[in-house]
Order: structure tokens, then C-alpha cells, then sequence
């Protein structure tokens, strides 16, 4: 029989195995329902696992806890800092600024309606006092807020007229600088021609955008296009999607091209259903095959210059081996690329492609952190330490210095840093205070381990301290994942692909990507021609030349 023991501040249940498959069985012989006991085995089995996992010492408390609802915040407390840090200074990331009240300028997009007094204009007399002289002031703004659906229509009825002897038919003209067919598909194969769901390159850069962008899925936006009055089915959306997916298409193609030449590659990657993948990969290893049955999304940034290119490609082939596939059209006069990414073997681009490669300081904060919040008392000196190095990148990005200068700073400020907590975690490991298999044990081989890729931004220009860029350009996939859960087909997956990796390199550049896009499908047939004309940064200069 299981024993309860209480204290003033447990209840602590001891439970074996045997003695729960009694209790089971005792609950089976109950008048409860099914659905009741089915709840009780897993609750109790829950219970035991996690039981387990705690006493061979796996998991602590707060990891299991982070596994299970997530990380907040890796800020450390103050409470936790040994010697406390500098008035006014930030550990790990620091936090985002934020702005007050907008004023009536910080609306661009807004439509404005100049309002003028209805009796009195500029150089009257002034009606209060008949002596002054009225001159104009700055406008007062009113706002005037209003909801519609993401997607309007405008529906124009032509007039018509018939002649009731000859019966022709006249019919009325559309409005000047009206075009119901916005999508140039001059230069398109039949079976991609635009449909009149598919006509307006705007509407179509907004469905896009709405779906890979901000993570809308086709059937929640159709629930809201239904309750404007507006019904847009949401094969409609697709049909829509797919006309910024073939205007963009090239472009994605030529931008892999120039990412290839970049002279820092960031990779990461994150899981992704690909159903009709997934299905194969099954269908496969019944029938004896070996090979992959996962598939996932990797993301690949470029940096080169004021130029950062994102890039997302969906499959069954891990981040290393999508970062070869963009390699592969490196010029061969360019020298060895600097890599950054996390310490898995997953992110490298095999044999065939040499990189210079760095990895992530903030994963290895990261397994020291969570230790330090677990009550472990050895990891607060060498966080404290760390600490500083965050400090000190935080002082080199908000004064703008360059790759040089960068390298200078942190050979000064940092790298003392860092030899003191090599020093500490030598110390940890060579006097044997702490088990190699306990949690500080395994913390301490990961970062030990990767010692010169973690710290390698104190040896050469243009490496950032962690991957926390490409992870946070990975979170638009992981946003798409959990709205709309898997991608069909590979064909879908391309399309979302292509569609991400322009409207997060327009971002990059400060573009708005509902423009871009929109301006991709009216000059469809010349971005074919030149796609290389047609990049973020550059398709103004072709709209401006236009005639």
C-alpha cells in the first residue's frame, strides 16, 4: 500500500510500480466512467515518469517546467548575479526600446482630408478681437477610425444598353485609371493565366503576405472574409498565392545566387510537415527502404556589405546540406565564407564546402542559466563574467563601430572576461566538482568543447556572438507552422518558401513587402528577363524608369 508522509511543508506520495497497477485495478472495479478512468492511469502514469526523470537526475525542476510551458525570459535575476553588474547595464539580451503615443505624421498610410474653415480663410480679420490678422497654424488632426476586411471588392456594373431593332449592345466604359486586371502574365504558359479571383496584384500580395508573413491561414481568413460580406473561398487564396509565388519565383532564384557570395552564412533550421512527404517516407520504410521521414524548414541568412539576404527552404534535408546547395554557386575567387550557427553537426555543409565556423555564445549561456536558476551555486561567477561580454557587445552596437574596431574592443574588454571563465569551468572540471554526466558536467563539454567556436568573434572581424538573428527570422516558419500545422505538398512548401524568403529580405532591407511583391506580379514578363534588376533593393530604379 502506498505510504503518505506530512510534514509543514509536503505532502510527499510514494507510489511503486505494482502498487499503482492495484490502484488501477481498483479503479477499474468503481462505478466511474470511462472516460474517468482512462484520465486516472494517465495522470498516475504521468506522475511516475515524471518521477523518473527526477530522481536518475536527467531533468531538474525548472528545466522540466521549460520543457513543458516554455521560457520566458533568460534575464537573469538580481538575486542571482554574484557581484551584481553595473548601474543601469543589461545582461544577455537586451530589451527592445519603445515608443509613446504616435503623432498624426507617423501614419503614412492613412487617408488625409484637408478640412477648411467654413467662413474664415487666411489674411482675414480676426472675428474676436477685429484688430489681428488671421494667419495659418498647424492643423489639428481628428482621427477617424473605421474596421473593413483585409480584402475589399469593388463591383462595377456597367451600364448597358440594347437596341430593341438591331440589337446591338452598348455598354458603358470602366473609370479613368481603373483596371481590373492588375497581374502582367504576358509571358505566362496557359495553365498559369489569371483567373478574376487572381486579377489584382494587390489583393493578391496581401492574401500572401496575410498567410506567410503574419501567419493568417487560408481558412480563417475566408471565416473573415464571410463576415464583411466579402466570401473569398480559400482555393481562391491559393490561386491568389501562387501568383506572387511565379512572380517571385526568379527572383528567389537569383537572390540564392548572390547569397552564395555572402561573406557571413547563418544557419539554423526547425521541424515541418510536409504531408504527402511524410506519407512517401512511410510508404517507404514499410515496403524495406531505408532513408529520412521527417522533414523541416531551414533558414539561411547572408550577410555582405549593408545587404542581408534570408532564405527558407522546406524538405527533408537538413540545415548543413541546404547551406552546400547555396554554396555550390559561391565564385571560386571569394575566400572562405565565416559561418555562424549552433554547435549540432546537422548545420554543416559537409566536405565539399569549407567555412569558417563560429558558434552560438548564447546557447551555452543558455544550459549555464537554467542551472543557475536550478540553485546550482558554481555557474553565477562565470555568468557574471559572461555577462560583461553581452555588456560590451551591447556598447558596440549602439555605437555603430565597425567590423575592425568591433574586433579591437572585444580583444580588450571581452577576452579577459573570457579567459576568466575558461579558467573557472577548467577549475570545475580538473578538481572534480561535478559529476561528467550531471547537468553542470554536460554543460560544462558543451561549451569546453566548442571553446574556439564560441569565442572565435575575439579572433577574427564580422562574427556575431550568437545565431540569434537567424532564430528570430526562423520564428515567421514556426508562426506559419503552428497556424496552419503542415503544408500539403512539396509544391505548397516552395511556394511558402519563396514567398518567406522575399518578405523577410525585404524587411532586411526596410521594404515594404506587400509593395514589393505587388510590384513583381504588374512587371511579371521583365522580371523573367532580368530578375537581378528585380531584387529589394534595386526594383525601384526599374519602376521609376518605366515610361
Amino acid at each position: 500500500m502506498s505510504k503518505s508522509k506530512k510534514t509543514q511543508s509536503e505532502i510527499k506520495i510514494e507510489l511503486t510500480s505494482d502498487e499503482l497497477e492495484a490502484v488501477k485495478q481498483r479503479i477499474d472495479s468503481s462505478s466511474i466512467t470511462a472516460e474517468d478512468i482512462k484520465l486516472f492511469k494517465e495522470l498516475l502514469s504521468s506522475h511516475l515518469y515524471i518521477k523518473g526523470l527526477l530522481e536518475n537526475k536527467e531533468h531538474s525542476v525548472l528545466n522540466l517546467l521549460n520543457k513543458m510551458f516554455g521560457v520566458k525570459t533568460e534575464t537573469r535575476s538580481k538575486g542571482n548575479r554574484s557581484r551584481g553588474n553595473k548601474k543601469g547595464s543589461k545582461s544577455g539580451n537586451t530589451s527592445r526600446k519603445t515608443k509613446g503615443r504616435n503623432g498624426s505624421n507617423d501614419y503614412p498610410g492613412a487617408t488625409r482630408k484637408q478640412c477648411q474653415h467654413e467662413s474664415l480663410k487666411e489674411g482675414d480679420k480676426c472675428p474676436e478681437c477685429d484688430k489681428g490678422t488671421l494667419k495659418e497654424a498647424a492643423p489639428s488632426p481628428q482621427y477617424s477610425w473605421s474596421g473593413t476586411s483585409p480584402i475589399n471588392l469593388v463591383i462595377y456594373d456597367l451600364q448597358k444598353l440594347v437596341c430593341n431593332t438591331c440589337e446591338m449592345i452598348f455598354t458603358a466604359p470602366l473609370p479613368e485609371n481603373v483596371r481590373l486586371k492588375t497581374v502582367d502574365d504576358s509571358a505566362d504558359i496557359e495553365s498559369d493565366k489569371v483567373a478574376r479571383c487572381d486579377a489584382n496584384a494587390s489583393a493578391n500580395a496581401m492574401v500572401a503576405c496575410l498567410r506567410y508573413e503574419f501567419g493568417v491561414p487560408n481558412y480563417r481568413l475566408a471565416k473573415i472574409q464571410s463576415l464583411q460580406g466579402i466570401p473569398l473561398p480559400e482555393g481562391s487564396q491559393y490561386q491568389m498565392s501562387r501568383q506572387a509565388f511565379l512572380s517571385g519565383y526568379p527572383v528567389f532564384n537569383e537572390l540564392i545566387r548572390v547569397a552564395a557570395d555572402g561573406d557571413l552564412l547563418m544557419n539554423d533550421d526547425t521541424k515541418m510537415k510536409v504531408q504527402d512527404v511524410i506519407k512517401q517516407a512511410k510508404e517507404d520504410a514499410a515496403a524495406g527502404k531505408k532513408g529520412r521521414k521527417s522533414t523541416r524548414s531551414s533558414m539561411i541568412i547572408s550577410k555582405k556589405g549593408d545587404k542581408t539576404i534570408s532564405l527558407v527552404f522546406t524538405g527533408q534535408k537538413l540545415a548543413g546540406e541546404n547551406l552546400a546547395s547555396v554554396l555550390k554557386h559561391r565564385s571560386d575567387v571569394l575566400d572562405i565564407p565565416k559561418q555562424m550557427c549552433d554547435g549540432s553537426k546537422d548545420n554543416n555543409p559537409g566536405d565539399d564546402f569549407k567555412t569558417v565556423e563560429a558558434n552560438c555564445l548564447d546557447h551555452g549561456r543558455r544550459k549555464l542559466f537554467e542551472l543557475e536558476e536550478a540553485g546550482n551555486p558554481y555557474v553565477s561567477c562565470i555568468l557574471d563574467e559572461i555577462d560583461k561580454v553581452y555588456e560590451n557587445d551591447a556598447y558596440v552596437k549602439e555605437n555603430n563601430l565597425s567590423d575592425e574596431e568591433r574586433l579591437k574592443y572585444h580583444q580588450e574588454t571581452s577576452k579577459p572576461s573570457l579567459e576568466k571563465v575558461k579558467e573557472m569551468m577548467d577549475d570545475l572540471q580538473n578538481e572534480k566538482k561535478c559529476e561528467p554526466n550531471s547537468p553542470l558536467g554536460k554543460a560544462l563539454k558543451y561549451i569546453l568543447t566548442r571553446w574556439k567556436k564560441l569565442t572565435l568573434f575575439t579572433e577574427k572581424e564580422g562574427i556575431p556572438l550568437s545565431n540569434a538573428e537567424t532564430e528570430r527570422a526562423i520564428k515567421k516558419t514556426i508562426v506559419h507552422r503552428k497556424n496552419s500545422l503542415h503544408y500539403k505538398s512539396m509544391q505548397g512548401a516552395l511556394t511558402g518558401d519563396v514567398i518567406m524568403s522575399l518578405l523577410l529580405t525585404c524587411s532586411n532591407a526596410g521594404i515594404s513587402g506587400h509593395e514589393y511583391l505587388t510590384r513583381l506580379q504588374e512587371n511579371r514578363s521583365k522580371v523573367y528577363e532580368n530578375p537581378s534588376d528585380w531584387l529589394p533593393w534595386n526594383y525601384k530604379d526599374q519602376i521609376q524608369n518605366e515610361p
